[in-house]
């Protein structure tokens, strides 16, 4: 979205243009949020976990992540390979309760306020910089707030595990990238 915040340092028409580009993205991506993910139905295994449940069931071979989305749980394949309490941590997730609209406020203000923020700057170095920088700390707080967010949902008998889990995952992504921020 910084490259929407960007063209609309231009003027009045590619800041028109941005807003109409930043509606469509919002658009596709509340019809179908998960569409943009490299992940495929999950197993037999995964999905008796999700069973009697109207939730679908995503995974792929590459993640060390579970996330819960509206109706949706995404489990990555090497979690599920890799953490022997996996299992556990699926069924926490499940009982984690979903809220959809601070997420959408959360999504369609930020994409918006880099539209905003792009039409009220001039063109050149200076926009790309506050841009980008404004599109990272945006970034980093709205997964800070969706972690904290979960955390406070977790029922009392799921924190140990959860805990847990939540260390697996800073060593491995820290394995993969040492310069890997994990928000926790």
């Amino acid at each position: 979205m910084a490259g929407a915040g960007l063209a609309a340092s231009g003027g009045l028409l590619p800041f028109l243009l941005s807003l109409a580009l930043v509606a469509g993205f919002n658009f596709l991506s509340s019809r179908d949020p998960m569409r943009a993910l490299k992940a495929v139905p999950c197993g037999e295994t995964l999905r008796t976990l999700v069973n009697g449940r109207e939730i679908d069931c995503l995974t792929d071979n590459v993640s060390y992540g579970g996330y819960r989305g509206r109706n949706t749980l995404v489990v990555g394949g090497k979690f599920v390979k890799e953490f022997p309490r996996w299992r556990e941590v699926v069924e926490c997730l499940l009982r984690v309760p979903y809220s959809e609209t601070p997420q959408k406020i959360l999504g369609y203000s930020s994409s918006f306020l880099m539209v905003a923020v792009g039409f009220v700057l001039p063109p050149g170095l200076f926009a790309i910089a506050v841009l980008y920088a404004l599109a990272f700390v945006m970034m980093m707080g709205v997964a800070a707030y969706l972690v904290r967010r979960t955390k406070k949902h977790i029922p009392e008998d799921c924190k140990e595990v959860m805990k847990e889990y939540a260390e697996f995952y800073r060593k491995k992504a820290k394995e993969r990238d040492k310069r890997s921020i994990v928000i926790d």
